[in-house]
């Protein structure tokens, strides 16, 4: 019984110390998207595509593994990714892409520019640029690339949410 009595405890006193710490930990689903948006982006062909999407999947790694605000290293790790996938954005030809990517990369670019911490009115730029990717990503056609930009857009989302 005793011991039944101190596991309960823990179960209560754990997530009281660590949200008393500051630390924000990532939600179940976050990492089941992040494994679902994975898995999708493993088997695009297309170099290109590949290339930024690989770029977003380093981004999310390192975001998820640290939902608190970013060390210095972690936002200088980020910003290689960010390179890689805004200088790919950048060439993109097809419209409805390019928005969505914009989208994303500007997303990004908010949260690397606070280190992962969010003032007022950032924040509700964020929440304006996610409604831009939301409203794009509904009216994707092709199955596995609105499978992909739903993971996406559904981390953006719940990490938002955490803001």
């Amino acid at each position: 019984m005793r011991i039944i009595s101190y596991a309960v405890a823990l179960v209560i006193a754990a997530p009281t110390v660590a949200w008393s710490q500051g630390t924000k930990p990532v939600a179940p689903d976050m990492n089941a998207m992040f494994a679902r948006m994975q898995a999708n982006v493993a088997k695009i062909t297309e170099r290109a595509e590949k290339e930024r999407w690989q770029a977003n999947v380093a981004l999310w790694q390192v975001r998820l593994s640290h939902m608190n605000k970013l060390a210095q290293a972690d936002v200088a790790s980020m910003q290689v990714s960010f390179d890689v996938m805004k200088a790919n954005v950048a060439k993109i030809t097809e419209p409805a892409e390019k928005e969505r990517w914009q989208a994303d990369r500007d997303l990004w670019q908010i949260t690397l520019s606070h280190a992962g911490t969010m003032p007022g009115a950032d924040a509700a730029r964020m929440k304006v640029t996610f409604g831009k990717m939301r409203a794009n990503v509904l009216k994707i056609t092709e199955v596995a690339e609105k499978e992909r930009w739903q993971a996406n857009s559904d981390l953006w989302q719940a990490m938002i949410g955490q803001m």
